[in-house]
């Protein structure tokens, strides 16, 4: 198995995760964050994505859907990060794309993203993830693409290090 993050910096990359960051972040998001999205993290606090594709179709993009980066936790870029007037760059995100109280926005790529679905979670602890597309802004797409966070991942048409 390959790893899920290119071997390289980026914008993306966060400080070494710790537990404290991990309360932290849930205190200051108001959730539970997926053990499997920790898991990950406990890796690499984010980073660029390796080529990864989700094998999900949609018309208006004519074919898979894709993420190129992860998002951590703490430091400048975590999505638990202040972000100008906001709690969080995940609550800046979620709220630019109109996104219902309580999504945790934990990857975006230009017009593309995705969020921890908690207005939609059975499970507190481990809510749906969707798909956001916002290339014909205002107007954004928002696609459920998985039930949890580790279905999600370990949905990619690539080879990646999945914890288990």
């Amino acid at each position: 198995m390959i790893s899920l993050f290119e071997p390289i910096e980026s914008a993306w990359d966060c400080p070494p995760l710790t537990d404290d960051m991990i309360e932290e972040a849930q205190r200051r998001l108001g959730v539970l964050l997926p053990a499997s999205y920790i898991e990950i993290l406990r890796v690499r606090n984010g980073g660029l994505i390796r080529k990864w594709e989700h094998p999900m179709h949609l018309d208006i993009l004519r074919g898979n859907i894709y993420m190129s980066a992860l998002y951590g936790i703490g430091g400048d870029n975590g999505i638990d990060s202040p972000y100008e007037m906001y709690r969080s760059r995940s609550e800046f995100l979620a709220r630019q794309w109109d996104l219902p109280e309580g999504n945790v926005v934990f990857s975006k790529f230009g017009h593309i993203g995705f969020s921890f679905a908690y207005d939609q979670a059975v499970d507190r602890s481990d809510p749906p993830v969707v798909f956001h597309y916002a290339d014909c802004y205002p107007d954004v797409v928002t696609v459920p693409v998985a039930h949890t966070f580790k279905e999600f991942i370990g949905r990619s048409g690539s080879a990646v290090a999945v914890p288990h």
